[in-house]
């Protein structure tokens, strides 16, 4: 494999590992009735923070999900926004 043909392929991995993490994030929300805060979603998906709140922040941007008007405390004791499906 040739050093183009190597760094095709890395992106295209970095590309699917983000879309595979976003899925993710989607799922766990969908399958959750009362919403998911970003330290539950990190908790759920073993996934860490600087890793989630990312792709959390793009299916935010792309509409999927929305701010549910709601906070919950996180392990840290401090409060967070419970996401939801945007329905809309």
């Amino acid at each position: 494999m040739n050093k183009s043909t190597s760094i095709l392929a890395q992106r295209s991995l970095s590309l699917f590992d983000k879309q595979t993490q976003r899925a993710a994030i989607h799922a766990a929300i969908a399958g959750s009735p009362i919403g998911m805060t970003d330290d539950e979603l990190q908790q759920k998906l073993g996934m860490d923070g600087n890793t989630e709140r990312p792709r959390r922040g793009e299916l935010e941007k792309a509409k999927l999900i929305k701010d549910s008007g709601i906070t919950r405390y996180t392990r840290k004791r401090r409060l967070a926004i419970v996401w939801v499906i945007n329905a809309s």
